[in-house]
């Protein structure tokens, strides 16, 4: 659905609805990174239109991936390698 489409759905311009989506995406960016920051997460993307961050774990020594939706809120993805100490998942 174009901007222009959502205006007319809202009963807002264009311009207001492009200025909320740009809003939104700032605040998506800013929690994903606060979100790694705390979770001590090197970002090596973020695409906040995708709700994606993607990242590295130097405590486990593994990639990352922090995702946002409004219906699940935020969730940290581990890959699982084996690599970490006292893991009890093995990996062949």
């Amino acid at each position: 659905m174009s901007l222009a489409e959502m205006g007319r759905r809202l009963g807002v311009t264009r311009q207001a609805v492009s200025k909320a989506v740009k809003g939104i995406d700032k605040r998506v960016s800013q929690t994903l990174e606060s979100t790694a920051a705390a979770a001590k997460i090197e970002v090596r993307y973020l695409d906040p239109e995708k709700d994606v961050l993607l990242g590295y774990s130097h405590e486990t020594k593994d990639r990352v991936i922090v995702t946002f939706s409004t219906q699940y809120a935020i969730h940290i993805w581990h890959y699982c390698s084996g690599r970490c100490k006292g893991c009890e998942t093995l990996v062949s």
